[in-house]
C-alpha cells in the first residue's frame, strides 16, 4: 500500500505528542471525568487549571484533615513469624491425620504438603537465625 498523497501528514508537537494522541487523551479524560463524577461525585480540574489544594479522596478519608502521617514499618521478630507459620503447618498436619477424609483417596498427598511446609519453615528459620534474610540485620 502506498500512502495517500492527498492526506496531510500530522506534525508532532514540540512535546512529542501528535494531534491524534492529544485528541485521544482528551476523550479518555472526559470519559474518566464522567465515570468518576458518577461513582464518587468527583470532578477533575479543567485542562491547564491548577491542581486543587485538597483531593476529594483525602477529604473523604481524613474528614478534612489532610495531614496524613506516613505509616511506620512494623518491627517484627522474623524468626517468631516463621515459627508461627511452622506451628500452623503442624496444626494442619495433625488435623489432616486425625480426619480420615482429609488423607485418603485423592487427598493422600495433603499430609505430605504439611510436612513439606514444616521442613521448609525450619530451613527458613535456620536461615534467618544465622543472620541472613533478616531485614533488620541487613
Amino acid at each position: 500500500m502506498t500512502p495517500d498523497p492527498s492526506r496531510r501528514a500530522r506534525e508532532p508537537r514540540p512535546d512529542g505528542a501528535t494531534p491524534r494522541s492529544v485528541e485521544r487523551a482528551r476523550e479518555m479524560r472526559e470519559r474518566a471525568e464522567v465515570s468518576m463524577s458518577y461513582e464518587a461525585g468527583v470532578r477533575l480540574p479543567q485542562e491547564g487549571a491548577p491542581p486543587p489544594e485538597e483531593s476529594p479522596y483525602e477529604r473523604f478519608f481524613t474528614g478534612g484533615d489532610t495531614v496524613i502521617p506516613k505509616p511506620q514499618p512494623l518491627h517484627l521478630d522474623t524468626a517468631r513469624v516463621i515459627l508461627g507459620g511452622i506451628a500452623v503447618w503442624a496444626l494442619a498436619l495433625v488435623v489432616t491425620l486425625l480426619v480420615p477424609a482429609l488423607h485418603e483417596g485423592d487427598r493422600h498427598w495433603w499430609p505430605w504438603t504439611c510436612v513439606a511446609g514444616i521442613l521448609l519453615g525450619f530451613m527458613g528459620w535456620a536461615y534467618v537465625r544465622r543472620g541472613r534474610g533478616n531485614a533488620e540485620a541487613a
